[in-house]
């Protein structure tokens, strides 16, 4: 019988080739596998069927491949060189022999004690002392192996100038400035609300626009930051930024930024089946493919995200939006988009406590993984896809994600994103809130230029109007927001400026669906497992999507992910979210104030640190949400309290 082999390429196309026979098929995916771990990354692997037995007992022990000791030594030395950091590596001359590189102030010596494995070894040294040049050395963190870092084991490609000893990793562009697409205030129509967030109120809306002599009206979401919190335009701004700068299609895609007296609006774009969560709860329960295919399309976005170093922060259920429910019977699947990046669990994980597990057992491993106390040891999101896939089918028959946009759309969305504008407020039309917090909130409006209520819903974010020292935040977040452009992340429209500008608002997309949390709620009995894997699929391809930007989202949880439809969700709100310095693999808030920490990594709450691996920790916590349907009992929060209520 003859055998397909699908390679999926990293817009989400799926290439395939036959063979006669299962020999010359993997023959043909060893081949593949091979050749990217040779260009791309040494500690990576497609399939575990061709994978090296050698490869794979460095995955399990974190031991590095044949580096070399220059590389070695710098690696540890970039990581902070304390007493007892180390890392595993095979020998670059005879790869049967291990070496133990230690930061160390003397020299090393042998050790005379046999160990089954080298995960055995190192754990043993982690409790006893290790006699180095007659000094005592107890061994502290390993240093494992990271996705894609560039050492003598990769053949480099493109020009000389690249950075290879002094950067682990390879550089990845971003965004030079903060940049986002005006719309204006008239060209927007508001619509009944969608909700409200920390800081902003989020409506539904419309967008006008002519071409040609022609009237457009597009459904979008807008994002208002509510008065209150004025002072977070900056960041709310960097957002919009960070939107428009960036594409992927499980990115929600961010028209601008509506700026009228004092209100600050995002445009993001409509999608209909509103937040995973929302749906999870209405359609009551979805099939398990249906879960890991959403699953899929979040390690997807993730995986995006983490080529670009983006670092999403939050990412969430409520953050991920379904563009498309799907159906099985007639072929189609969920298609999801991430969206938004958003106190104290410090206490809860000090005890190093975990999530329930899954009664899914290679579920609860993958959870787990994620959300391991050590970022170094996290999953990179290419693993997270490759682990996904797995469950997906034992038959390797992979589902197809939805097909990207039409040239002809996609032509028509980058004319929207050059063409800058400005919302009128006068033609915002309040319907109700979206969300507040304690610096902004988010309206549903609709933008009827025309007066005849037949324009399109947008959401309004704006500043509280006590908080307008957040204003330069406010005014990063539109500029993030602006700078992506990914299917799974939420569109921003524009701004809208107050009354002699002093303050604005960020329009965005409305979809109408609204949160993750929301959909689930109202949705359950028909959101099976198989659309919650495409929703997840999606999260993680618009996370993957931010992080190859260098952007961490810093608020991924399930009430950040709205769901466009039935079949897609998006990542939203963008306040919380930071580029990371290219001379850094990590952002560090000096200023966290009032954050998500139901959803951070055990570093973002203690060292405040921010990080790819840390939006994989909340990643991590989405999944937990997505399968659990968003249930209030499921909360981290809500489970964290219990926990601390009954240690008390």
């Amino acid at each position: 019988d003859s055998r397909v082999v699908t390679v999926t390429r990293q817009d989400d196309r799926c290439l395939e080739a036959e063979f006669r026979t299962v020999t010359e098929a993997l023959s043909f995916v060893s081949l593949v596998d091979g050749y990217f771990r040779l260009t791309t990354d040494s500690s990576h692997y497609f399939c575990q069927d061709v994978a090296p037995p050698s490869l794979l007992e460095d995955i399990e022990s974190h031991c590095h491949g044949p580096i070399t000791s220059e590389f070695a030594v710098h690696k540890l030395k970039k990581v902070g060189a304390k007493d007892g950091r180390f890392l595993l590596r095979r020998s670059p001359k005879d790869y049967e022999k291990l070496f133990l590189t230690v930061c160390v102030q003397f020299c090393l010596s042998g050790v005379h004690k046999s160990f089954l494995s080298l995960r055995e070894l190192t754990d043993f040294f982690q409790q006893s002392k290790l006699l180095l040049a007659e000094v005592p050395v107890k061994l502290e963190r390993c240093c494992p192996p990271r996705p894609k870092e560039l050492s003598n084991l990769v053949i480099m490609r493109g020009s000389s100038s690249v950075e290879t000893q002094g950067s682990p990793t390879l550089q990845r562009t971003k965004p030079s400035h903060i940049q986002f697409h005006m719309i204006k205030y008239e060209d927007l129509r508001w619509c009944e609300s969608l909700g409200q967030g920390s800081f902003t109120r989020i409506f539904k809306g419309s967008k006008i626009d002519i071409r040609d002599g022609e009237r457009h009206v597009t459904d979008v979401l807008l994002k208002e930051l509510d008065a209150n919190h004025k002072n977070c335009w900056e960041s709310f701004f960097e957002a919009a930024s960070l939107m428009s700068q960036i594409s992927h299609k499980h990115l929600l895609l961010v028209y601008g930024i509506s700026v009228h007296r004092s209100k600050n609006v995002m445009v993001q774009e409509f999608v209909k089946c509103g937040a995973l969560d929302l749906f999870l709860k209405r359609e009551g329960s979805v099939s398990v493919s249906w879960k890991l295919d959403v699953a899929r399309q979040l390690a997807c976005a993730l995986n995006f995200l983490e080529e670009k170093n983006i670092i999403h922060g939050n990412i969430c259920a409520k953050n991920l939006l379904l563009a498309r429910e799907g159906d099985a019977s007639q072929g189609s699947s969920p298609f999801i988009k991430l969206s938004d990046p958003g106190i104290n669990k410090l206490q809860f994980y000090k005890t190093y406590k975990q999530l329930p597990s899954s009664e899914w057992t290679e579920l609860a491993d993958l959870i787990s993984q994620c959300m391991n106390y050590q970022p170094a040891f996290r999953p990179s999101c290419r693993s997270i896809i490759r682990q996904l896939n797995s469950l997906i089918t034992s038959d390797y028959v992979i589902l197809h994600a939805a097909e990207p946009l039409p040239d002809r759309d996609r032509a028509l969305s980058h004319s929207h994103q050059q063409d800058q504008s400005v919302y009128e407020e006068r033609h915002l039309r309040y319907i109700s809130p979206l969300g507040k917090g304690n610096f902004g909130s988010v309206e549903l409006c609709r933008y009827d230029p025309l007066g005849d209520n037949t324009g399109e819903l947008i959401a309004v974010k704006k500043l509280q109007p006590n908080k307008q020292s957040n204003l330069e935040d406010f005014q990063k977040e539109i500029n993030t927001i602006r700078s992506l452009h990914c299917d799974y992340i939420v569109k921003y429209r524009g701004v809208c400026y107050s009354m002699g500008r002093l303050s604005m608002s960020l329009v965005m997309e409305y979809l109408p669906y609204g949160s993750l949390i929301g959909y689930l709620e109202k949705n359950r009995q028909h959101v099976n497992n198989r659309r919650m894997l495409l929703f997840a699929s999606q999260i993680c391809k618009g996370l993957e999507y931010l992080q190859s930007m260098r952007y961490v989202h810093r608020d991924l949880a399930a009430r950040n992910i709205l769901v466009a439809s039935d079949t897609l969700v998006k990542i939203a709100d963008f306040g919380l979210t930071k580029i990371i310095p290219f001379d850094k693999e990590y952002y560090r808030v000096t200023h966290p104030g009032e954050s998500p920490i139901f959803w951070y990594a055990p570093e973002s709450i203690t060292e405040s640190k921010f990080s790819h691996k840390s939006d994989v920790w909340s990643f991590g916590v989405v999944l937990h949400e997505l399968f659990s349907y968003c249930e209030h009992n499921h909360n981290p929060k809500r489970y964290d309290d219990d926990v601390l209520g009954i240690q008390r």
